[in-house]
């Protein structure tokens, strides 16, 4: 059991730590630039398969109290993949020609030979008992005749066909690039502001030029721009933050497809002008001497409310740091003996919570602040176990 109270003890002032992260603080206003790159995906649609994308861009803003963020953005994006577009095809078209072959007329003449006929015999008998006397008349001659025949010529139709190939396209899919330049204006809201983990939403408007198409014209299309926005940044010290994002953008339909599509971003952004307070001044200066400082503030027994003297002590704790130029607050808490000592170390927690809190009111940044329970492990008045002791019910705060 001791051991396991050990090992809670020892846990406990890191996840104090670790809590703080989360814990809002102070914040100052000013101009920041920064830039930002990651992977983008195209919601598929419309035929459009498109790969996995990339995109990069810069952007400058200003923080406003209270973690509220003005920006504008100007980013790039590509995606390759295949969608529908116009197909390159040779076509073949074959056009008939028709030929006519005519032959001349032809004229045949044809002549018959003249046509003799042997004259008429004619017979006479003068003298009965003579034998007749026969005479041949001259012969008669019938001349040839002469026939002219035309043979009209004749007509020939026959069809040949040309082919001739000429190059088209026709629907189809093809591969290319969508490309898109974005102008955006954008408002965030820090949901922990000051703290060194801050969450955040946000969403934009703006402009933006796109293709029209796979392997069309390039960027050629202009289009309305919008966009949504959650996120987490760290800030590493009051001018550096890195922020992880995942944002939902889209834009008015370019004619063949729908453009949305899913972004997650790294950004990191540096504020320019930071107004730096006096105890970051007195820190940098090396004339200045940082004084260690300890003050103690008393709690009743089984509590960890602050009494009105109590605020006090904090209070000059707080003006101690600001005047100092201090780097660190630790706020260390402790309990009597009475009790377990589990129970001890979770109540000394608390305490030494409620004096961070406290000093937060009174302007000292939380991520200055370490939080430790001790429990009833470093008695300022020894006892025995089960003693009310009120010297043991403290939270001794260093400032250093």
């Amino acid at each position: 059991m001791k051991a396991a109270v050990a090992a809670l003890a020892a846990f406990l002032p890191f996840a104090a730590h670790a809590q703080s992260w989360f814990t809002p603080g102070p914040t100052s206003s000013g101009f920041y630039i920064g830039i930002q790159s990651g992977t983008t995906w195209f919601l598929a649609n419309n035929g459009y398969q498109m790969n996995t994308g990339w995109t990069s861009g810069a952007f400058v803003g200003y923080e406003f109290p209270f973690g509220i963020r003005a920006e504008f953005e100007g980013s790039y994006s590509s995606y390759t993949g295949t969608g529908p577009g116009r197909v390159p095809t040779l076509v073949d078209t074959v056009t008939p020609t028709t030929q006519t072959t005519t032959t001349p007329s032809t004229t045949v003449t044809t002549t018959t030979p003249p046509q003799t006929i042997p004259g008429t015999v004619t017979c006479t008998q003068p003298n009965p008992s003579a034998p007749p006397i026969c005479v041949t008349g001259p012969p008669t001659i019938i001349p040839g005749t002469t026939t002219t025949t035309v043979i009209p010529g004749t007509t020939s139709t026959f069809t040949t066909n040309n082919t001739t190939t000429t190059q088209t396209t026709v629907p189809g899919t093809v591969s290319g690039t969508i490309q898109q330049m974005t102008y955006l204006a954008s408002g965030y809201i820090d949901l922990l502001p000051g703290a060194r983990i801050v969450p955040y939403v946000g969403a934009g408007l703006g402009m933006a030029f796109i293709s029209d198409g796979v392997a069309s014209c390039g960027i050629c299309s202009t289009q309305f721009a919008y966009q949504s926005t959650v996120g987490v940044g760290y800030n590493v010290n009051d001018n550096i933050r890195i922020d992880f994002e995942t944002r939902y953008y889209g834009t008015t339909s370019p004619g063949t497809y729908n453009n949305n599509n899913i972004t997650t971003t790294v950004r990191a952004r540096y504020k320019l002008n930071q107004r730096r307070n006096d105890q970051q001044q007195r820190q940098e200066d090396p004339e200045m001497h940082v004084y260690r400082s300890t003050l103690m503030v008393f709690f009743d027994w089984d509590s960890a409310n602050l009494s009105p003297q109590a605020l006090g002590t904090v209070q000059r704790a707080a003006d101690l740091f600001k005047a100092n130029g201090n780097a660190r607050i630790t706020a260390t808490g402790h309990t009597d003996t009475s009790g377990p000592e589990s129970y001890n170390v979770a109540l000394s927690l608390r305490r030494a919570n409620v004096v961070k809190d406290a000093l937060v009111r009174d302007g000292v940044p939380a991520q200055a602040i370490v939080v430790v329970g001790k429990g009833e492990s470093q008695l300022l008045s020894p006892t025995g176990d089960g003693v009310r002791e009120p010297q043991n019910r403290r939270v001794e705060i260093v400032t250093q």
